[in-house]
């Protein structure tokens, strides 16, 4: 499973183990106030919260308009 962070919506971002509605949540407002989500942005707004496991899960790409 690969989920772009860039371009899922917070139910599809839920479909990751260990993902919950907050994480969710911040990560499509992260996207919203930066544009673009970075793994070390998404590291450090999460303060560790989320295993390496689940960073691999996650496709960083940058979205296409």
């Amino acid at each position: 499973m690969s989920i772009n962070v860039n371009t899922a919506s917070v139910l599809e971002l839920m479909q990751i183990p260990g993902v919950g509605e907050k994480i969710a949540t911040l990560i499509v407002e992260l996207r919203s106030s930066y544009g673009y989500v970075t793994k070390e942005v998404l590291h450090l707004a999460l303060r560790g919260k989320m295993t390496s496991e689940v960073l691999a899960m996650l496709d960083f790409s940058e979205s296409k308009p």
